[in-house]
């Protein structure tokens, strides 16, 4: 269990993390039991009287998340609610601490009905892809840059898997590998004496046998280009660079600041260069996803321009890797990311995220680390980073009017 105080929030953060291997087959598992365990509890059996049950908790509410990171499978629930020092409630902490109990652990075969809605959902959710046109297209970049690999599994699984799971399935599910996965406990927030001894109960929950160290294999592949039509008004540009540096690299912050130069604020390359001077984009947005080892890059642009866009985006990202940036553009960069590292200390959500990937990366980043890191960034590893730039897929969207899709 792992508590981290701080009095200058109002609010209590309590985690629960559920962490197992990963294996595709389980996904639509996974992503059902999020919903259900949400959707209802034992005491309190339909959606509105859980619902009932957190506002009467002073408005506290329960999220989750799941998350797929290299041989580990994540999903995590997180409980928030105001701290007890604001609560004039003798029973407050109590049932705060029993209702995590009834949603999480102490389950009875799931209600047949509410399984059947929410599957019915996610099974609508699927099925209505197509018509979230951003979601659809990223989906089919993943799968050209990706194939059959976990990174472009979607994480809810798929019709055919979604279909086949019965009430029974999920429930044998969560008692025989969800309550065996690995599960880690957090807290965040101003806990007293009093709360922690509340928690420190549901110590019993607890359970850590992995010890592997998490490992993002890189994916590599050999450059393809592909092109598709959607029935929409603009044009989307995916671009795919394999980028083989891990969250444990010595490159790690250069290759964070590398992107962040191209396109993570308005004095970047991108948004400068290819959306202002240019006038080529709507929107244009490039990210280096270290869990999965890819810089990507996305552009969403006008039909009539989308080729000269395609064109003129992937000479300037060029132009970018041969030359590298300047020293005032690093510095800039710099500053911009040590104050977006400050900020992100003024937000609870981002403490437990933080305190995991620490746990998982068997490390210890600590705010003063990650700034000092920052700052000691130089060109060279930037060009460094740059020169392991590899284009490994191209993806146009060219978007059509409805009639001509018929």
């Amino acid at each position: 269990m792992t508590i981290l105080k701080n009095s200058r929030f109002k609010t209590i953060h309590l985690s629960f993390c559920f962490i197992d291997k990963n294996e595709k087959d389980a996904y639509s598992y996974r992503f059902l039991l999020a919903r259900i365990l949400t959707s209802y509890s034992t005491k309190y059996p339909t959606k509105k009287s859980l619902i009932n049950a957190f506002s009467n908790l002073y408005g506290s509410y329960v999220s989750s998340k799941l998350n797929v990171m290299g041989q580990y499978s994540m999903l995590r629930f997180t409980m928030s609610f105001a701290s007890p020092k604001f609560i004039d409630d003798l029973n407050y902490e109590d049932d705060i601490i029993d209702l995590i109990k009834d949603m999480l652990f102490d389950r009875k075969l799931f209600d047949e009905q509410i399984f059947n809605e929410t599957k019915r959902r996610l099974i609508e959710q699927i099925e209505t892809l197509p018509e979230r046109k951003f979601e659809y297209a990223r989906d089919m970049f993943l799968t050209h840059n990706f194939g059959n690999h976990y990174i472009a599994h979607p994480s809810y699984g798929t019709l055919e898997e979604v279909e086949k799971i019965t009430v029974n399935d999920l429930y044998q599910y969560y008692l025989e590998h969800f309550l065996t996965n690995d599960i880690k406990i957090y807290a965040t927030g101003d806990i007293s004496e009093s709360l922690q001894s509340k928690i420190d109960n549901l110590k019993s929950f607890e359970r850590v046998t992995l010890k592997e160290r998490l490992m993002i294999e890189d994916f590599n592949k050999s450059y393809t280009h592909h092109e598709t039509k959607l029935p929409m008004g603009q044009s989307f540009i995916f671009l795919a660079y394999n980028l083989n540096i891990n969250r444990l690299d010595k490159l790690y912050i250069p290759a964070i600041l590398a992107s962040l130069m191209l396109s993570g604020y308005p004095d970047s390359i991108l948004f400068k260069e290819f959306r202002e001077e240019l006038g080529l984009a709507y929107e244009v947005d490039a990210r280096f996803e270290y869990d999965k080892k890819y810089l990507f890059i996305f552009a969403g642009v006008n039909n009539e321009t989308r080729l000269d866009s395609f064109q003129a985006l992937k000479e300037i990202v060029e132009r970018y890797i041969q030359n590298g940036p300047s020293e005032e553009m690093l510095f800039n960069a710099k500053k911009a990311l040590i104050n977006q590292t400050i900020l992100a200390e003024d937000y609870q959500q981002s403490y437990i995220p933080k305190l995991i990937a620490n746990e998982l990366y068997q490390t210890n980043s600590t705010l003063e680390n990650d700034i000092e890191n920052i700052k000691r960034v130089t060109v060279s590893e930037v060009k460094e980073v740059l020169s392991m730039l590899k284009l490994t897929t191209s993806f146009i969207v060219e978007g059509e009017n409805e009639s001509e899709s018929i």
